[in-house]
């Protein structure tokens, strides 16, 4: 299987049933590795919806 495209969300709740959600996708190279790939994608996600921990993330 040849991984091409990584996609990655989060949604936050703004409360008083509101909330705001972010995908992001990017395209991989053959040659790049996909687990550091992944984490700045979530870390890329986390900080456009405004999660400014890390360990808020890492289970995900």
């Amino acid at each position: 299987m040849i991984i091409t495209k990584l996609k990655f969300g989060l949604t936050r709740n703004l409360g008083n049933f509101e909330s705001a959600r972010v995908d992001l996708e990017v395209d991989i190279e053959p040659w790049e590795e996909l687990e550091p790939t992944m984490r700045r994608l979530k870390l890329l996600a986390s900080d456009q919806i405004g999660i400014n921990s890390f360990k808020e993330i890492r289970s995900i």
